[in-house]
């Protein structure tokens, strides 16, 4: 797999992207409600936001406990423009395909990764805009974090773009404060240098990446 060569991203995308208007007018006129619900409490791996973490095009790594999380993702990084990675199951329809399309939602089928998906991840990536992708697969209720897969991996390799990871700490009570625990920015080609890495290269990844997950999760939970 060959990565991608950087592009410059149009300064119509910084400030104003047409393929994006659903997106945008979504955040912009329901946002205030699910800000002032969660009243979002960030906090950082050595207790210091990094150099750059929120500029440019990347991969955003979260955990997924709850139905919810797709607003907390998007409420942590509120000046991106974010899509997501999302089963083929919520798109069961015209209405739901096109309600969840709008808004930047990318369709994958589990069982079958078309490299269709790669290119329309990069084409995201490459108007300067970041995507958001829950490698446990599924909602997790479960106190113990499961098994990544490398979806997250591929998707940065092929696009070339870094991952940011990051932990969403479950809330007890619905009225208290919503804390996330975010991680330091960091490209998989620093890990993998080969230009057609082998399957052990990219499982090595995905394991470093869950480590750097639980070290966020053992932060949130001695900080909330």
């Amino acid at each position: 797999m060959q990565l991608n060569k950087k592009k410059k991203i149009p300064l119509i995308c910084k400030i104003f992207d047409p393929k994006c208007f659903f997106h945008d007018f979504v955040k912009w006129t329901g946002g205030l409600p699910i800000i002032i619900y969660l009243r979002l409490k960030k906090h950082y791996i050595n207790q210091k936001k990094q150099k750059g973490l929120y500029k440019g095009p990347a991969i955003i790594v979260s955990n997924h406990p709850s139905f919810v999380d797709p607003f907390i993702v998007l409420n942590a990084f509120w000046m991106k423009r974010c899509g997501f990675i999302a089963t083929k199951d919520i798109f069961k329809n015209k209405i739901q395909k096109w309600l969840f399309t709008s808004f930047g939602c990318i369709e994958v089928d589990k069982n079958n990764i078309s490299v269709a998906m790669f290119k329309k991840t990069t084409d995201v990536l490459n108007r300067g805009h970041s995507i958001i992708v829950y490698p446990e697969g599924h909602v997790v209720r479960e106190t113990q974090m499961q098994e990544f897969k490398s979806g997250a991996i591929l998707m940065a390799m092929f696009a070339d773009a870094p991952i940011i990871p990051m932990y969403i700490v479950k809330r007890e009570k619905w009225w208290k404060r919503q804390h996330i625990v975010i991680g330091e920015k960091f490209n998989v080609k620093e890990y993998i240098s080969s230009p057609i890495p082998s399957m052990d290269d990219i499982d090595r990844v995905t394991k470093l990446l869950q480590e750097k997950e639980l070290e966020l999760e053992n932060l949130g939970k001695r900080g909330n």
